[in-house]
């Protein structure tokens, strides 16, 4: 093994960055906080017990890895803080499991995918002297993801232990089939989420492998393929690809007017093309499974794709139903993701100076995973330094 990844707390540094400034106005009060090897859930869930709060009574606007020191913020509505106490109440117990920050108020609510950019600084601590051969694939490596991208695939902690979160949401389908719906568990708050994530696990791990099989054959753009502008499918304009050029289309449009159907197609076609060739930040995405998921056009190539997805799935038969009942909705995800201020250099090992840390820091869009950026570096150089620090991507076969 090479190297080693998240031997110390401090080795793996994340910050959110939130697309917007709040306004220290309004009737939701943010918390900014810093925690250390616990997971994001696990303070909502203090939150929840404390302070008899509901899950949906916090906003948060994404989950943070366990194993680190990471900076987010949580948001609670002014009339839920008037029922436990006001803010010292909420901060009081906050304080029990991280350390708070700073405070603000804003006129809405956090929620996932608000944050535009996730900050990582991470620190590969060197477990064996590196050739010079070795030395210049990695750094070939960085290169290639700094001046082109890496799959938008989902890592490991997505899916729980030995995938179960996948497993397990095959076990909603089932229980939804034989008209016996999955029972939530009164006393656990937390049930209907934990629902919800775990469904939303099934459809990233066919995420994950369609994502693979594409950058296996190279498939850069196939025609018709529904495109970003960034690296991110929040706030964005969307477009459809064919010969070389993206025409851009009202997404918001399609959504609102065909609300009630499973699948809905790009209509509302603008008239504004964009030049592929002199615009290289458009990508091409595929869906999230959900209901009102959005496809490309009728025949395409890129709608067979998607259709051949939902034949190999339950989705089709049974998840749609279920993505009604937990108000789960499709999305596109960006297939490859670009990181900004990507910045690397070596440092000496404080245990032997014959060997050398590897130091990184960059941002990543919204949903996108250091660890599939790790895996990347790594990928043809290194297997056991991919396996032993966790960083397959989970793939179905």
């Amino acid at each position: 093994m090479l190297f080693q990844f998240k031997s110390k707390p401090e080795d793996f540094i994340v910050k959110e960055e939130l697309w917007f400034t709040p306004s220290w106005k309004g009737d939701v009060f943010f918390v900014n906080f810093q925690k250390t090897e616990k997971n994001t859930m696990d303070i909502i869930e203090h939150l929840c017990y404390e302070l008899k709060l509901k899950r949906n009574d916090l906003g948060i606007a994404g989950l943070k890895d366990k194993n680190g020191i990471t900076e987010q913020r949580i948001s609670i509505y002014k009339k839920i803080l008037n029922q436990i106490g006001w803010e010292e109440k909420f901060l009081e117990v906050l304080w029990q499991k991280t350390i708070i920050l700073d405070t603000t108020w804003h006129h809405e609510p956090l929620a996932i995918g608000k944050n535009a950019w996730n900050y990582f600084k991470i620190k590969l601590q060197a477990k064996s002297v590196i050739s010079p051969e070795i030395k210049e694939k990695i750094e070939n490596n960085i290169k290639k993801i700094q001046q082109n991208w890496f799959p938008n695939c989902f890592g490991k902690q997505r899916f729980g232990k030995w995938y179960r979160n996948f497993f397990r949401a095959k076990e909603v389908f089932e229980s939804n089939s034989t008209n016996n719906p999955t029972k939530l568990n009164k006393k656990n708050p937390q049930s209907e989420f934990e629902i919800r994530f775990k469904l939303q696990a099934y459809a990233s791990m066919y995420f994950n492998e369609y994502t693979m099989n594409r950058r296996k054959r190279w498939q850069i753009f196939l025609w018709w393929d529904i495109m970003v502008d960034n690296n991110s499918a929040f706030w964005t304009r969307v477009g459809i690809y064919g010969e070389w050029k993206v025409m851009l289309f009202n997404y918001a449009k399609c959504k609102k007017e065909f609300e009630w159907q499973n699948l809905i197609q790009p209509y509302y076609i603008s008239g504004e093309t964009i030049d592929l060739k002199n615009n290289k930040e458009r990508i091409p995405t595929w869906p999230m499974l959900g209901f009102n998921m959005l496809t490309p056009p009728l025949e395409s190539k890129s709608y067979i794709k998607d259709s051949e997805l939902l034949k190999n799935t339950d989705y089709e038969n049974l998840g749609m139903n279920v993505a009604k009942k937990y108000k789960i909705y499709g999305f596109r995800r960006p297939l490859r993701t670009i990181p900004k201020n990507l910045k690397y250099s070596r440092e000496e090992n404080k245990k032997d100076k014959f060997k050398k840390d590897l130091i990184l820091s960059f941002s990543l869009p919204t949903g996108s995973y250091a660890t599939v950026f790790l895996w990347t570096i790594f990928d043809w150089i290194d297997e056991k330094t991919i396996i032993e620090n966790w960083l397959e991507i989970p793939l179905i076969n």
